[in-house]
């Protein structure tokens, strides 16, 4: 989904994102340098739909004295890391064995747009929200080889345990 406004008050800006997670079953990687939106979902005992502050991150700022529950607190480091990442999904192919790339399946006039005219010194709010969206899969695939590692082999674990019931030694080859 994208969501473009400029409503009257931040709380029906919020209300909308609020409704947009919930209808999507999202959560939401967000920029946490302002913390209205956490406030606003807190009060409604709805801070779940914000992302917890990301693991992926802390690996690339060690030692951050930012310490959030939710989101991300963009610095000069995590942004340029967000371009190198972006740019690399640009250039990617979109399937195997295809010459067509993930830039020509971008169907956001206004995301290519700002991609386009993309600078450090101005406010480019599509962008920083895919660099977001980069963030939160790197995380996602953070995770995933985490509990790659973390999963015992069934077939060690039941002989593990079968030699150990019958009295005998465990093999030390499994």
């Amino acid at each position: 989904a994208e969501y473009t406004a400029r409503p009257k008050t931040m709380n029906i800006y919020y209300e909308n994102a609020r409704r947009l997670l919930k209808y999507y079953n999202a959560q939401c990687c967000y920029e946490n340098a302002v913390p209205g939106f956490y406030q606003y979902l807190d009060g409604k005992n709805e801070s779940y739909l914000l992302m917890d502050q990301l693991d992926y991150i802390k690996d690339i700022v060690q030692n951050s004295g930012v310490h959030r529950p939710k989101g991300i607190h963009m610095t000069a480091g995590i942004k340029e890391h967000g371009e190198d990442l972006i740019n690399a999904w640009l250039r990617e192919t979109y399937e195997a064995d295809s010459d067509v790339l993930n830039l020509h399946k971008i169907r956001s006039i206004p995301l290519i747009q700002e991609l386009v005219g993309y600078c450090e010194d101005k406010n480019f709010d599509r962008v920083m929200s895919f660099m977001m969206v980069m963030f939160a899969v790197q995380e996602k695939r953070k995770h995933r080889v985490e509990e790659v590692k973390d999963e015992k082999d069934p077939f060690n674990d039941f002989f593990n345990r079968s030699f150990r019931r019958i009295g005998q030694r465990r093999n030390p080859f499994l």
